[in-house]
């Protein structure tokens, strides 16, 4: 069934916080994996997000998803934390993690259940 306007509507302006559990937790493992070439993992969602390195640091050292750390951190500390804005991140030129976007996408427009994962 697919999603009408409003519903989607809702779904991109949902606070990355309150993305359903399968969702986040698929987000969160792709992400949460280094990739030391091109840096487009957590390290760079955390700089999207507006963390400094010192709190990136930390997080990498001390958090087993630091990927959900800093999805928490940034939802408490801005507003825009939507899953619309993390979708535009994801896309941007220099981190371009199409495969974050499709699962969110997925969701935002009911493409894949997620229950089953």
């Amino acid at each position: 069934m697919k999603q009408n306007a409003g519903q989607v509507k809702t779904r991109l302006s949902t606070n990355v916080r309150e993305l359903p559990y399968p969702v986040r937790r698929r987000v969160c493992s792709i992400l949460n994996i280094k990739r030391d070439r091109d840096f487009d993992d957590f390290r760079m969602l955390a700089e999207k997000a507006g963390l400094g390195k010192d709190k990136i640091h930390n997080v990498e050292q001390t958090e087993n998803s630091p990927t959900h750390a800093i999805l928490t951190e940034w939802s408490i500390k801005s507003s825009e934390a939507t899953v619309g804005k993390l979708i535009e991140m994801l896309k941007e030129k220099d981190f371009e993690r199409m495969d974050v976007v499709k699962v969110l996408e997925d969701w935002v427009y009911e493409n894949r259940v997620f229950s089953t994962l």
